[in-house]
């Protein structure tokens, strides 16, 4: 069985605005060679997650749908973050194409727009399959949030080993095409 995938997220400094105020904060997530745009709500007014190394769980959201259904999300989970009314935040990555639908959490969307991102759905669906489709489960994947687009980081995820997403269990054998995957994400 194949290693979870790692998600490597970082905010990119470039913000939306809304008049003279900025609402919001744009960044960059990649999986698998894919990278997506996000945008999460104006830093650090609102709670956010910090850099670290997360563990993804998949889930129905209890309280928001999407076309009918229970909208399908990532928890971000490992984390101490607590809410301004006390108890751990609700730390999601999810369908959300602008600031004001996320309070703490993450939009993936395939571009950019004026007012945040657009086809988030769409990055959901494959940020779900880059996991192997939609499984309620405690791990579904890794989220590595770092500060931004800079090769040394490679060598801290590394050091995790079984995380990156690959055929072989062996660290050996993987080690190559995942170095020269990240380098060629983080360099971008």
């Amino acid at each position: 069985m194949s290693a979870k995938p790692i998600f490597i997220f970082y905010r990119t400094g470039e913000v939306i605005k809304s008049g003279n105020e900025v609402i919001g904060n744009l960044g960059i997530l990649s999986v698998s060679g894919t990278q997506y745009f996000t945008v999460e709500r104006k830093i650090p007014e609102y709670v956010h997650i910090p850099l670290g190394l997360y563990t993804l769980k998949m889930e129905y959201s209890a309280n928001y749908q999407v076309n009918g259904e229970p909208r399908k999300q990532f928890r971000i989970m490992g984390h101490n973050v607590v809410r301004e009314a006390g108890g751990l935040a609700n730390l999601l990555i999810h369908q959300g194409s602008s600031p004001s639908g996320l309070t703490g959490c993450i939009g993936p969307g395939k571009s950019k727009t004026t007012t945040g991102i657009s086809q988030s759905g769409e990055a959901i669906e494959e940020l779900i399959a880059a996991c192997g489709g939609f499984q309620i489960q405690e791990t579904a994947a890794s989220l590595s949030v770092v500060s931004g687009p800079q090769t040394n980081v490679i060598s801290d995820l590394y050091k995790f080993g079984g995380i990156f997403s690959s055929e072989s269990n062996s660290k050996s054998e993987s080690a190559p095409s995942h170095m020269s995957e990240l380098n060629e994400l983080l360099n971008h």
